[in-house]
C-alpha cells in the first residue's frame, strides 16, 4: 500500500487456560519505522477468545 512494507508477526501464546497457540498478524509499516520491529521477543496481545487465531497487537509497533 502506498509501497510501504507489509510485515507479517507469527506469535505463539498460550491462553488463560494454557493452551498454546500460533497466529499470524500483518500490518503496514512505514519505512522509517522498518529497522526498528524487533526480529524476535516478547510482546503484549489481545486475542479473541472465542477464535485465538484473532489477536490484535494494541501498542503501536
Amino acid at each position: 500500500m502506498n509501497d510501504q512494507p507489509q510485515i507479517m508477526f507469527q506469535v505463539s501464546f498460550k491462553d488463560f487456560r494454557g493452551t498454546e497457540h500460533i497466529a499470524v498478524y500483518k500490518k503496514i509499516v512505514s519505512l522509517l519505522k522498518l529497522s526498528s520491529i524487533p526480529k524476535q521477543g516478547t510482546i503484549e496481545i489481545m486475542y479473541d477468545e472465542n477464535d485465538p487465531k484473532k489477536i490484535m497487537i494494541p501498542k503501536g509497533l
